[in-house]
């Protein structure tokens, strides 16, 4: 449905093999999807040689109240058609002119219509995790999930008792100035959980940079060498006289640096280590003036080094240990959140041997995603399974704006802009 391109037409598009459709906003996305619907409900051009029931054609989308519109529009294009096909009145309406001119047998399409407009309660519209826990549910050797799983479980709990355990077990044992910095970063559990609950429930995600090694005494010691440098080598003063632009925090936070080197803790979590650190002197330097040089100012370069490493490991760990942790307690009482809908199918279809895949197909030869752009990789790794792996006879219509793409937009394999 590119607006460039005005030779698509659903009563002709291919359906014998993957198919995508990009469709912008305003271009009559849901009018197409609706008349591809009446075309496999009366077996037109298709590559099954016979009229699809409605509840053989899958239409997934991101939404309820989508999938609820979907529905309503659906029903309402095949009273249209039943009305065409009654009256032989096409209202000007072209496509339901071309499906009454080039039918063989009007009576036994009005037929295979009303008995769609009948049972349009039972179309297969569903959301994508609605439909995820729908195959679960109902195909349970397959998949290999738990006759007494639990679908709905409150996956705030689960991440509230997780991220609990962690402050517990993790972060409140560590080395006291490293624990000061966690708890700068996390300073109680829902603040931690609510960092992190973006990032929990996107399946496969790698965090950079990498986690690296790291010794904290050694951290403290040079912080607390640096300090001591500042302090017995009277470095603010050479600095007041040193080429420093005066409006910047290097030089306007000098005293504050000094009083704060006077201080017993090293505070890891102090911004003052990245203010006279080589990198935020640099810019602070007078154009043709020279970079202070001095040890104390070294080991800060080394120590806000540190401490950006620090923090990134304490993310890598924090994240590897609520994730370990609310997978046990899933385990343990036999639970599952939204999320892990999409994880435990994609590994069901996926797995080697699996009789899924044929038997999703089967029941549905023909799947419809909406706003496909939107999905990601555990989602698409589903579908592509499904009805690109050797499925021969079944079809993938993915239709969306890559332009408006939440994730990196993926192409599926044979799939062609009509």
């Amino acid at each position: 449905m590119n607006s460039s391109d005005i030779t698509f037409n659903p009563m002709t598009m291919p359906l014998d093999h993957g198919q995508l459709i990009e469709a912008s906003a305003g271009t009559g996305k849901t009018y197409t999807i609706t008349n591809l619907c009446l075309r496999l409900l009366l077996g037109r051009n298709s590559p099954w040689q016979r009229p699809l029931a409605i509840n053989e054609i899958l239409i997934l989308t991101f939404t309820i109240a989508a999938t609820n519109e979907l529905k309503h529009r659906i029903a309402k294009r095949i009273e249209q058609a039943r009305r065409v096909f009654r009256t032989g009145d096409d209202n000007g309406d072209e496509f339901l002119r071309h499906l009454l001119q080039t039918s063989s047998d009007s009576s036994t399409d009005l037929k295979l219509l009303t008995a769609a407009s009948q049972l349009i309660d039972e179309a297969s519209i569903f959301t994508i995790h609605g439909f995820c826990a729908r195959v679960l549910g109902e195909q349970t050797f397959e998949s290999g999930t738990l006759f007494d799983q639990e679908l709905n479980a409150e996956r705030d709990h689960l991440l509230k008792l997780a991220v609990e355990d962690c402050y517990r077990t993790l972060i409140m044992p560590l080395q006291g100035d490293i624990r000061q910095l966690a708890l700068t970063l996390w300073p109680n559990p829902a603040m931690l959980a609510r960092k992190l609950s973006p990032f929990l429930f996107r399946g496969e995600l790698q965090v950079f940079p990498a986690q690296t090694a790291e010794d904290a005494n050694e951290l403290v010691l040079k912080a607390r060498e640096a300090k001591t440098l500042w302090r017995d080598g009277e470095l603010e003063q050479s600095l007041l006289n040193g080429d420093l632009k005066k409006n910047l925090k290097p030089y306007r936070r000098l005293g504050q640096m000094t009083e704060f080197c006077l201080s017993t803790g090293i505070e890891l979590d102090n911004e003052l280590w990245e203010i006279y650190s080589a990198d935020s002197l640099a810019g602070a330097v007078k154009k043709g003036g020279d970079l202070p040089i001095h040890p104390a100012l070294e080991l800060i370069t080394e120590v806000h080094a540190g401490i950006n490493t620090a923090t990134t490991n304490l993310w890598h760990q924090v994240y590897a240990s609520v994730s370990s942790l609310m997978q046990q307690h899933k385990e343990t009482w036999n639970k599952m959140t939204i999320d892990d809908l999409l994880t435990s199918l994609a590994a069901a279809v996926n797995r080697p041997g699996s009789s899924l895949p044929d038997s999703m197909a089967n029941r549905w030869p023909i799947a419809m995603i909406d706003e496909f752009q939107d999905t990601d990789n555990i989602q698409n790794s589903i579908f592509s399974r499904v009805y690109q792996d050797g499925n021969n006879g079944h079809s993938l219509l993915t239709i969306g704006d890559p332009k408006q793409a939440i994730y990196s937009f993926r192409t599926i394999e044979q799939a062609a802009q009509p």
